[in-house]
C-alpha cells in the first residue's frame, strides 16, 4: 500500500474535531476551498475565479455579484471594470475596444472609454486626450465622447473630464501620485518622417495631474523613466506589437526643462532639451533622432527633445526619435493615453 504523505493538519477550531486535510494540490475542488485548490485555507485565488469572501482573491476583492477574484469585465454598465489596467489583469484575451470603468477602487459611476489592451509594455491604457494643433482645448472639461471615431483622424478633440483622469489613474484630487503617460498618433508629420513607427511610455511620474490652460504639470518627484520604440508601419487602429526601445532616459520637465521660462504656456506635460541621463547603450538625449538606436527621421530636423502635450495655440510636439512630429501644418491628431503607477493595481 503506498504511503500517503500529509505535510500539513488544519483544524475548524478550538472546539472542534473536525480535521482539514491539505487537498491544495489535487486538482478538484474540496474542503473549504472556493475554486479548484484556491481560496479558503489554500493559496489566493486568481483573476476570475470563484470566491466566497475577499481574503480567497489574489487582490483581497470577491465582485459581490459575480462571486469572481478581480473586477468586472466592463462590458457594460451594469458589470463595469475599474479601469482597463484592471480589465486586461482579470481577462487578457480582452480585445482593443470600448468598456465601461468606474475607476481605481470604483470611485464614479460607470462610464465609458476606449480600452488600448492588445499590446505595448503589457497593455491596460486608457485613451483620455485626442488633440492637435487649434483644437481648442483649454480646460478640465469633457469633450466629445468614446463612442465617436477617437483613434482615427477627427476634426473635434477629445478628452476625458480630469476627474476622470484622475479615477483612472487612482490618484485623489490635489494629491500627488505615481503614474504613467503613453502618447502614439492616427497619423504623421510627413515633412520630417516618412511613416508612423513610433509610439512613446513615460513611466514612473509622480505628480498632480491636471489639465490647466497656461500651467503645466510640475517635475516628477520621482525619477521618472521614457521609453521610445520603434514599431512597423502603424495605421493608428490596428495593433502592431510593442516593437523595439529605440531610446531610454529622463527628459527635464516643467520649471526644470531648458525652456522652464515657457513652462507656463503649456497644459499638461512640458519636457524639453536635456535630460537627467540615459540608460546604457543610448547617448544623453535624441537629438533630432540622433542618440536614438535608430533615427526614424528624414534628416529635416536636428533639435531638442521635446513633449509637449499642448504648447501655445494648442498645439502638440513630439520630438524623440521621429523628428519634429508636431501638429501646427497636419491633422495627424495625437493621441494620449493614462493608467495607473506600477504599484497600484496588481
Amino acid at each position: 500500500m503506498p504511503l500517503l504523505l500529509l505535510s500539513v493538519l488544519r483544524y475548524a477550531g478550538k472546539t472542534s474535531t473536525t480535521i482539514e486535510l491539505p487537498t491544495c494540490g489535487n486538482g478538484a475542488k474540496d474542503g473549504s476551498e472556493s475554486d479548484k485548490d484556491c481560496g479558503g485555507l489554500c493559496p489566493k485565488c486568481g483573476p476570475q475565479k470563484t470566491c466566497s469572501k475577499d481574503g480567497d482573491c489574489f487582490n483581497n476583492k470577491c465582485n459581490a455579484k459575480s462571486k469572481k477574484c478581480g473586477g468586472g469585465p466592463g462590458t457594460s454598465s451594469n458589470e463595469p471594470g475599474e479601469t482597463c489596467k484592471q480589465i486586461k489583469r482579470d481577462y487578457p484575451n480582452a480585445k482593443n475596444g470600448r468598456y465601461y470603468i468606474r475607476g481605481v477602487n470604483n470611485v464614479l459611476s460607470p462610464f465609458k472609454v476606449f480600452c488600448w489592451l492588445a499590446d505595448r509594455d503589457g497593455g491596460g491604457w486608457t485613451l483620455a486626450l485626442v488633440n492637435w494643433y487649434g483644437s481648442g482645448v483649454r480646460s478640465q472639461a469633457e469633450i466629445g465622447s468614446a463612442d465617436g471615431n477617437v483613434l482615427g483622424r477627427r476634426t473635434y478633440a477629445y478628452k476625458l473630464h480630469d476627474n476622470k483622469i484622475r479615477a483612472v489613474i487612482g490618484q485623489k484630487s490635489n494629491t500627488a501620485s505615481m503614474f504613467e503617460v503613453m502618447q502614439d498618433q492616427a497619423s504623421w508629420n510627413h515633412y520630417y518622417a516618412s511613416s508612423n513607427r513610433e509610439y512613446n511610455i513615460f513611466k514612473d511620474y509622480t505628480a498632480k495631474w491636471h489639465w490647466t490652460w497656461h500651467r503645466s504639470i510640475l517635475e516628477s518627484s520621482t525619477k521618472s523613466d521614457f521609453h521610445s520604440y520603434e514599431t512597423r508601419n502603424f495605421d493608428g487602429v490596428n495593433p502592431v506589437g510593442d516593437g523595439t526601445l529605440n531610446w531610454r532616459g529622463r527628459p527635464r520637465c516643467g520649471k526644470s526643462s531648458n525652456r522652464g521660462h515657457n513652462w507656463q504656456h503649456n497644459a499638461g506635460f512640458f519636457c524639453h532639451g536635456d535630460t537627467y541621463g540615459s540608460a546604457a547603450g543610448f547617448q544623453n538625449r535624441p537629438w533630432g533622432g540622433h542618440g536614438c538606436k535608430k533615427n526614424l527621421s528624414n534628416g529635416r530636423w536636428s533639435g531638442h527633445f521635446h513633449f509637449f502635450m499642448s504648447h501655445h495655440n494648442t498645439d502638440t510636439y513630439v520630438y524623440v526619435c521621429s523628428g519634429a512630429q508636431y501638429s501646427s501644418s497636419t491633422n495627424m491628431n495625437h493621441r494620449w493615453w493614462f493608467r495607473s503607477g506600477k504599484d497600484m493595481e496588481k
